[in-house]
């Protein structure tokens, strides 16, 4: 699906239908042009050729599945590769969408196959007030990923609520809890990884002077990338939190195995002297004095009993039972 939204003062905002009139748009340099295409289709997969020459290295990103984010300067344009989470990302499974840019000095071209939560946010606020997001294709950049980066706070925010939910758990001493942890680990690496790496495009983007990014909306830049540090110390508390749970639960299942082999030691060392004295009198020999007394039996059940119970009694004293 294709839409183009231009901006020009005096003039305001269009919604344009005909993909023909790009180039002509597009040389207006006074004029600034946004080109959405979601879910493209094979004709609107050439528009990026032939209305706008775009690199084919670059196309081929567009159309390959999963790329990490990075930002590659081409003379007049900048091509970028951000990330956002999507709607069904969870603690459980951290999922994110490709949005593919291309920035020119007036124009933004944003590729995506899915349907994107910031792209229909800014496309909202661009038909209520196009000047408030379309004063430089830059600003508008700086818009749609303010609104892409504000989606990472409540997948943060489950994490924390996992988290703590699952120290409870290890408290409670509750069994099979590792593989939900690594799994949960596994998922704050990559949005951590994920953070970092568009932190480190915004600070390039601000910093390096591109034609492409007016002085302007380098404020606005720096503004995203601070968002996004403090989403990667907020992963980085999460990890060391979750370095902590794997310690507690590992030191729980070690007590736990603790508890066991001492109660095993404390009926090996009741059951010791019991299988001495029945093996003593177990043995085939003929001169065993108590083996014809009457009352041999019931005496020998008496002292296992009695050893036992003192056994016991001693191991409750000790507080070892």
């Amino acid at each position: 699906m294709l839409s183009i939204v231009t901006y020009k003062d005096g003039e305001g905002s269009q919604n344009i239908r005909d993909p023909a009139t790009i180039r002509g748009l597009v040389a207006d340099k006074s004029r600034v042009v946004w080109v959405d295409i979601e879910k493209p289709t094979p004709n609107e997969i050439d528009l990026l050729d032939i209305a706008f020459n775009f690199h084919p290295l670059t196309i081929d990103d567009c159309l390959s599945p999963r790329h990490q984010p990075k930002i590659d300067h081409y003379g007049e344009y900048l091509f970028l590769i951000f990330h956002e989470v999507l709607p069904q990302s969870s603690e459980k499974e951290f999922k994110t969408a490709e949005l593919d840019m291309y920035l020119g000095k007036n124009y933004l071209v944003t590729f995506h196959k899915p349907k994107l939560r910031s792209i229909e946010t800014v496309k909202e606020r661009a038909d209520r007030n196009a000047r408030s997001v379309m004063k430089s294709a830059d600003f508008l950049m700086a818009v749609i990923l303010d609104e892409m980066v504000n989606l990472y706070i409540p997948v943060l925010d489950q994490f924390d609520r996992r988290i703590a939910s699952m120290e409870d758990n290890v408290i409670d001493n509750q069994d099979n809890l590792l593989p939900e942890i690594f799994s949960l680990r596994r998922n704050l690496a990559r949005l951590k990884g994920i953070s970092l790496q568009q932190t480190d495009m915004l600070m390039s983007l601000a910093r390096e002077g591109y034609d492409e990014v007016l002085p302007m909306s380098v404020p606005y830049l720096s503004n995203v990338k601070d968002h996004l540090i403090r989403i990667t110390d907020r992963a980085d508390s999460n990890r060391d939190a979750i370095r902590g749970l794997i310690e507690a639960h590992l030191l729980t299942s070690s007590n736990k195995a603790n508890e066991v082999m001492k109660l095993l030691t404390i009926f090996a060392a009741i059951m010791l002297p019991l299988t001495v004295i029945t093996g003593i009198y177990g043995m085939n020999f003929k001169n065993m004095p108590e083996l014809e007394w009457e009352w041999g039996y019931p005496l020998i059940l008496g002292c296992l009993a009695g050893i036992a119970g003192g056994l016991m009694y001693f191991f409750r004293k000790k507080k070892w039972l």
